[in-house]
């Protein structure tokens, strides 16, 4: 799986919370942090190296490098966005595998689709 986790200043103290998904499921797979740029890309295999994790960026949010980035290097997997919403208008068309979007508050906006697109939306309970 690809997590594309915004590391934008608005979601500063809710990286727990997002990532809480993957800590709970011990999922495997490649890791991109980006807000108005992809800023840091690895694997992750286990718990413990998303909790040794640094985040990278705290700017605006501009998602699209990101998928573009995804794109490119890691399209035959399924993706998984983690935001809060606020961004980009994204398009998903090249992505090949499913793509969940988990947001808090606000669905993200999509120019196109891959039409395997599913936005799970939470709410912000702090």
């Amino acid at each position: 799986i690809n997590v594309i986790l915004d590391t934008s200043g608005a979601m500063g103290n809710t990286f727990e919370k997002v990532l809480s998904y993957i800590y709970r499921n011990d999922i495997t797979g490649n890791m991109i942090q980006a807000d108005t740029q992809v800023n840091w890309g690895d694997k992750f295999m286990d718990k413990k190296k998303i909790e040794r994790m640094k985040i990278s960026g705290l700017g605006g949010t501009v998602l699209t490098p990101a998928v573009e980035y995804v794109v490119q290097n890691f399209n035959q997997y399924n993706t998984c966005i983690l935001t809060d919403g606020y961004c980009d208008s994204l398009d998903l068309s090249k992505l090949k595998g499913r793509v969940l979007i988990i947001s808090i508050g606000v669905k993200v906006p999509i120019s196109r689709s891959n039409c395997k697109v599913k936005q799970i939306c939470v709410e912000d309970k702090d």
